[in-house]
C-alpha cells in the first residue's frame, strides 16, 4: 500500500499535502482516502430503504446550499456588501465512541463482528531543518538547511490480535471516534457549498456582487492569508480532519496552483487548545456547575412531567423488556452508527420510517432528555457553556461596530482586522448550544443536529441607504442552519426580512458572551462554608471565635473615645477641610484641599 501510493501517486499526495496543518513545532497532519470497492460512495447507503437525517446522506446534503440574498425593497435598504463569515460545523460520520458489541443487550453479535477498519489514514510531519533554524533564532543562517523532510503515516494496526484479546477498542484499524470516508466526502461537499456562495474573482461578473467574500485571484491576498481566514477546532481527530476537508473543498484548486507556480505548500495555522480543557462544547469538567444547572432541570416540574409520560414509559418499558437496557451514553451513538453504516440492526427496531417506529421513538426520547436540559431555564445551561465560544466570535463582530462608530475599516485598538472567514470547527454540542443560547425556540425538542451540520452567521455592510428604524447601525446579520434561513425567528428581528441588525444578536448574547463564566459549583462553595462551621466547632476554634470577640470590643472602645474627646492620649488629632472656590464649585469643580496638619494621606488613582 505505501510503495505503490508514494510512486505510483505523488501529484496526488503533495496536493494533500497541501491540506496538512501547519502546526510549526508540532506534527503536521492531513488525509489519504484509499479507494477500495466497499468504501465507494455509490456503494453506501444502500441497506435500507430510508435514513434518518442524521446520517447526512447525499441526498440530504444537497438541501443545504447557502440561499441567495434576496432583493428588498429600497425603503428597508439599498446596496449591501458581505463583510464576514462564521462558519460553525460538526465533524462528519465518525466511528462509534466505544464498540458497539452491547448496543443492543438482548440481540448480542458475534466479536469478529464488530470490527472497524479504516482506509482514511493520517500522515505525520515533522517540523523541517529551516523551520527549527527559524525557531532556534538562527535568522538568515537558517536559510542554507535543507528544508526536505520525511512523511510519517499513521496506521492503527499494531494490535490484530482480537482472538487473543489483543485489539483496538474497535477491535480493527479505526480509532475510538475516527472520521470516516463518508464523513470526509461530507465535509468537501460542506467546502463546496461555501465556495459556490462566497467566492468570485476579478475577471468574473456572473457572482452576486453582494456575496463577494473571497476573492480567488490573489490580486489583494491569498485566500489563506491568516489575517482573512483563521481555523479553530478542538483537538479531536474528527474535527481538525473535518475542517481540513471542507477547506479543501473551499479552496483546492487556488491551492494547487499556488503548489504549482511556487513549489511551496501553503500554511494554515490551525487554532487549538487542550482537549480536556476546551470550550467548544458544554463541558462540566471545565465548568463544574453545568452538572448543577443539569441535576436542576431534571429535577424540575417540566422534565418530571415529561419523565413520567406515557410516551416515555413505554419507551422505557421495551427498552428493559425487549431490546434490553442499553446504555444511557450510547443509546443515540448505537441507533445511528448501526444504520448509518448499513449495519444489522434487531429485527424488533428495524422500522426506520414506519408508523409508531420503535427506531424512531427510542431516538427521539433519548434527544428530547437532553435538549430539556439544554432549554432548561431560558437555556441557562447553554448560555454558560457556550459563553467563552461566543466570546471568541463576539470578538470578531464587535469590530465592525467599532468601525461603525469611528467611520473607519474594522480594526482592533492592536491593528487586529477581522477574518473574511472563520471556521469553527466542533460538535453537535457545539451548534445545538449555540442556537439554544440566542433562544430556546430555536431548536425542537426532538431535533439532533445531524453529521456535517454548518451553522452561519453572515455580516453584511449597508453601502447607501438603510431604513433606521429597522437597523441602528450600518452592519446586519444573516443566520443560516443547513441550507434554512433562521433570522426571522431571532428575537427582536422582523420576521419578514433575512437581515437584522448586528446589533440585536450583540445585545441577546452580551450578557453570557463571557470568558469570565461563574463556573464555581455550590457544593465547593458550601464545603467552604462548611469548614469554616467545622473550625469553629473546634476547641481551638472556639477560643479563636471569643478571643476575636474580646478584640472587637476593645477597638470598639478606643474608637469611641476617640470620636468624643478628639484626642488619643492628650494628643489633639489634625483634620482638614476642603476650601470650596465660589465660581468653581458652581460648576462642580474643587480645588485641592487645604491641610492644617501633617496627616496620613493616600492619593486616589488617576
Amino acid at each position: 500500500m505505501g510503495q505503490t501510493r508514494y510512486s505510483g501517486g505523488l501529484k496526488t499526495l503533495q496536493y494533500f499535502v497541501l491540506w496538512g496543518t501547519v502546526v510549526q513545532w508540532h506534527c503536521d497532519s492531513f488525509v489519504l482516502a484509499a479507494n477500495d470497492d466497499n468504501q465507494r460512495p455509490e456503494n453506501w447507503y444502500k441497506k435500507y430503504e430510508h435514513y434518518p437525517p442524521y446520517c447526512s446522506i447525499p441526498k440530504e446534503m444537497e438541501t443545504r446550499a447557502v440561499p441567495p440574498l434576496p432583493e428588498v425593497s429600497r425603503s428597508v435598504y439599498g446596496e449591501t456588501r458581505i463583510q464576514h463569515v462564521s462558519a460553525i460545523i460538526r465533524h462528519g460520520a465518525r466511528t462509534p465512541w466505544s464498540s458497539n458489541e452491547n448496543c443492543f443487550p438482548k440481540f448480542p453479535v458475534d466479536i469478529t463482528d464488530t470490527e472497524w477498519n479504516c482506509k482514511l489514514t493520517t500522515i505525520m510531519t515533522p517540523p523541517s531543518s529551516l523551520t527549527i533554524g527559524e525557531e532556534e533564532g538562527l535568522g538568515d543562517d537558517s536559510k542554507g538547511l535543507d528544508n526536505s523532510f520525511f512523511l510519517f503515516e499513521k496506521f492503527y494496526d499494531a494490535l490484530p490480535y482480537l482472538k487473543d484479546g489483543l485489539s483496538n477498542e474497535l477491535n480493527g484499524t479505526c480509532q475510538v471516534g475516527q472520521l470516516l470516508l463518508k464523513g470526509y466526502e461530507q465535509e468537501l461537499k460542506n467546502g463546496a457549498i461555501l465556495r459556490d456562495a462566497y467566492t468570485y474573482t476579478y475577471d468574473t461578473m456572473d457572482h452576486d456582487e453582494r456575496m463577494r467574500l473571497i476573492e480567488l485571484s490573489f490580486h489583494e491576498f491569498s485566500a489563506w492569508d491568516p489575517n482573512h481566514l483563521r481555523f479553530r477546532a478542538d483537538a479531536d481527530q474528527r474535527t481538525i480532519m473535518s475542517g481540513q476537508v471542507l477547506l479543501r473543498g473551499l479552496l483546492e484548486n487556488e491551492a494547487e496552483a499556488y503548489f504549482r507556480d511556487t513549489g511551496e505548500y501553503p500554511t494554515i495555522p490551525l487554532h487549538i487548545a487542550d482537549r480536556e480543557r476546551d470550550i467548544m462544547g458544554p463541558s462540566a469538567k471545565v465548568c463544574p456547575r453545568l452538572d448543577e444547572i443539569a441535576n436542576r432541570a431534571r429535577q424540575s416540574d417540566e422534565y418530571q412531567t415529561f419523565n413520567n409520560s406515557k410516551e416515555s414509559l413505554e419507551v422505557n418499558y421495551f427498552l428493559d423488556n425487549t431490546l434490553g437496557r442499553m446504555d444511557d451514553n450510547k443509546i443515540l451513538d448505537c441507533l445511528m452508527i448501526t444504520m448509518c453504516n448499513d449495519r444489522d440492526l434487531p429485527d424488533v427496531i428495524n422500522d426506520y420510517g414506519k408508523p409508531d417506529s420503535w427506531f424512531e421513538r427510542i431516538g427521539a426520547l433519548d434527544i428530547e432528555e437532553y435538549n430539556r436540559v439544554m432549554k432548561y431555564n431560558n437555556s441557562e445551561h447553554s448560555r454558560l457553556a457556550m459563553g467563552p465560544l461566543w466570546a471568541e466570535m463576539k470578538d470578531i463582530w464587535e469590530l465592525f461596530l467599532r468601525r461603525d462608530k469611528r467611520g473607519k475599516n474594522p480594526s482592533g485598538e492592536d491593528g487586529t482586522v477581522p477574518p473574511r472567514l472563520a471556521l469553527y470547527s466542533g460538535h453537535d454540542t457545539t451548534i445545538m448550544p449555540l442556537l439554544a443560547s440566542i433562544s430556546p425556540d430555536l431548536w425542537n425538542d426532538t431535533e439532533w443536529a445531524p453529521y456535517a451540520s454548518m451553522l452561519l452567521f453572515e455580516i453584511h455592510e449597508f453601502i447607501d441607504s438603510w431604513n433606521t428604524t429597522l437597523f441602528e447601525s450600518r452592519y446586519a446579520f444573516r443566520m443560516i442552519y443547513n441550507g434554512k434561513v433562521l433570522t426571522g425567528q431571532v428575537p427582536g428581528c422582523h420576521a419578514d426580512l433575512e437581515l437584522c441588525d448586528l446589533q440585536t444578536l450583540m445585545q441577546i448574547i452580551q450578557p453570557f458572551a463571557t470568558r469570565a463564566t461563574d463556573c464555581t459549583s455550590g457544593a465547593k462553595q458550601k464545603a467552604g462554608y462548611m469548614s469554616s462551621v467545622a473550625v469553629v466547632n473546634t476547641k481551638r476554634g472556639i477560643m479563636m471565635f471569643f478571643s476575636l470577640i474580646l478584640l472587637g470590643a476593645i477597638v470598639g472602645a478606643i474608637a469611641a473615645y476617640v470620636l468624643v474627646t478628639g484626642s488619643l492620649c492628650g494628643k489633639r488629632i489634625l483634620s482638614y477641610t476642603p476650601i470650596e472656590d465660589s465660581t468653581s464649585a458652581r460648576f462642580g469643580l474643587r480645588d485641592a484641599p487645604s491641610f492644617s496638619g501633617p496627616v496620613g494621606f493616600q492619593d486616589e488613582p488617576h
